[in-house]
């Protein structure tokens, strides 16, 4: 009788702790990454003061203008995110990579992104001053949850009363991050000295490919 009530406790002890821990766990990322955009709201307002002057033909893809690029536009990267590389098969202008749990970044820059020096430069600072400062924990936590509250729709869309295909929109954490790094690419059009063409078609995206 008592050992068994030993073991009730001991699982209700384990049933309190482990999700206390991991609550705590996640508020402890979410509040670093907090303090991290608060003090890159206050460079972003720096750098938006910066004029560049940098050459007018069309940069061509290379390791090395990328190199320049980042020098040109003193584009802010932290210690935890590698060098860009150039990866000239990707399908977009750039993308970060990395996990939940750890604070290291991987960034390739695809062939879209030299259109033009400005495109470049506007691309490194989308994902390095951005993508690479934000909590991936917390995007996956987001997307978790908006999967949850998807699940009772999906099940009602396979019902047989109702074959209407569920659209497959992008996850809320994804589009919260997408969408930071875009407002941040139009906020600053000014210090990569973008066209009007090419600020269009970056909130053409944001408005549109992100929906």
């Amino acid at each position: 009788m008592n050992k068994n009530t030993n073991n009730l406790n001991k699982i209700s002890y384990f049933n309190i702790i482990i999700p206390s821990l991991f609550f705590i766990a996640i508020f402890y990322f979410c509040l670093l990454s907090y303090l991290e955009q608060q003090n890159y709201k206050i460079m972003q307002t720096k750098m938006s003061m910066v004029e560049v002057i940098y050459p007018e033909e069309k940069p061509f893809m290379s390791q090395e203008n990328i190199d320049l690029a980042m020098s040109l536009f003193s584009i802010d990267k932290n210690e935890n995110t590698n060098s860009p590389i150039l990866l000239a098969d990707l399908n977009f202008r750039g993308l970060t990579v990395g996990e939940s749990f750890v604070l290291n970044r991987e960034v390739y820059i695809g062939n879209m992104a030299f259109d033009s020096w400005g495109i470049l430069g506007s691309t490194l600072a989308h994902e390095i001053e951005i993508h690479s400062n934000q909590s991936f924990l917390k995007i996956e936590v987001f997307n978790y949850i908006d999967t949850l509250r998807r699940i009772p729709a999906k099940l009602f869309a396979k019902s047989k009363h109702n074959k209407k295909k569920m659209s497959e929109d992008i996850m809320i954490g994804t589009y919260l991050a997408e969408k930071e790094a875009y407002e941040y690419e139009i906020k600053l059009k000014d210090r990569f000295n973008l066209t009007r063409d090419e600020v269009k078609s970056i909130k053409y995206t944001l408005d549109n490919d992100l929906n």
